[in-house]
């Protein structure tokens, strides 16, 4: 028999029973991590819609900083929704941006990509598309925008370049 086999009536060698034990703790360990994994809720993912739609934006008075606006949106974002309600939005958003006033109008890829929280906080990065009552902009960069009860868009914080559009429409 090799010396490092067993016969009925002789212990392993006490180098081998650390490595047994440790071997045994550790298979333990990974069995009882295992259940959490397992039955983790999978995220939900919903496909790219490729459509193209308009919104309105201005028709009441402060509702964007430069007079009413049409937005047309090419979307072809995926979303994939987390089993605690955080939503990541990824893929292809083009926008542009017309002046109900002047007719200028300005083309942006604005595809993100960010993350949508249940308390209604947004974090992204890359290029967005930002409006509100005080704000009409185009931001590169990292984005964090917080809940409405703390300013929503008007208290966004952005880590790159801004560009005022009021300015390229006319207005």
């Amino acid at each position: 028999m090799s010396h490092l086999t067993s016969s009925p009536g002789r212990a392993l060698p006490r180098r081998f029973r650390k490595r047994a034990w440790f071997a045994t703790l550790t298979a333990v360990t990974l069995m009882a991590a295992t259940p959490a994994v397992a039955f983790a809720k999978p995220p939900a993912h919903q496909p790219a819609t490729n459509t193209t739609y308009d919104i309105h934006l201005g028709a009441e008075p402060g509702e964007v900083p430069c007079g009413p606006l049409t937005v047309t949106f090419t979307d072809g974002e995926r979303f994939t929704t987390f089993s605690n309600g955080d939503v990541l939005v990824t893929g292809k958003l083009r926008a542009v941006v017309k002046s109900d006033i002047t007719g200028q109008s300005v083309s942006l890829n604005v595809s993100g990509p960010g993350r949508f929280f249940p308390d209604g906080s947004i974090k992204g990065s890359g290029a967005w598309l930002l409006f509100s009552s005080e704000v009409l902009a185009y931001a590169v960069g990292s984005i964090s925008i917080p809940t409405e009860a703390n300013g929503g868009v008007n208290a966004v914080t952005i880590t790159g370049r801004r560009v005022d559009l009021c300015p390229l429409l006319g207005l």
